[in-house]
């Protein structure tokens, strides 16, 4: 059993999201670099995933459409801080689109609050498995 996590970077080192020397840059009819790496790692193990429904996370930003005003080192890509399920690759590249001009890239990169949700949500994930007898 697979789950797929997945967590973006929007520290200002990827510059932008409105000019297009941005990794973030959308523009109707373009797909950018966070987009075409989404597409191509989620195509190749998303069939490895029973429920495809894909964790997502940004991190290094401040999520303006949570209506945050400081920079998150761990925010869901979609908004629910209780469920930050997409339900498929689609949904999550759907979020992302909808939701990078709505994220003040932030800085500097720091991966110890995202690992610490990622930690916690295997283990739970794990717990849960086991009650119900799978593996």
């Amino acid at each position: 059993m697979l789950n797929v996590i997945a967590a973006i970077d929007f520290t200002y080192s990827n510059g932008h999201p409105a000019t297009d020397t941005s990794h973030h840059y959308i523009k109707s009819g373009y797909v950018n670099n966070y987009q075409k790496a989404l597409l191509t790692i989620l195509k190749s193990i998303e069939k490895y995933d029973s429920d495809r429904k894909i964790a997502a996370f940004g991190f290094g930003g401040v999520p303006l459409y949570m209506e945050e005003t400081d920079v998150s080192y761990c925010f869901p890509l979609n908004g629910n801080k209780e469920d930050f399920h997409c339900k498929n690759d689609i949904e999550l590249l759907e979020c992302y689109k909808k939701n990078v001009p709505k994220i003040e890239m932030s800085g500097p990169t720091k991966f110890a609050p995202l690992l610490k949700k990622v930690n916690e949500y295997v283990t739970k994930d794990k717990k849960e498995r086991e009650e119900k007898g799978e593996n």
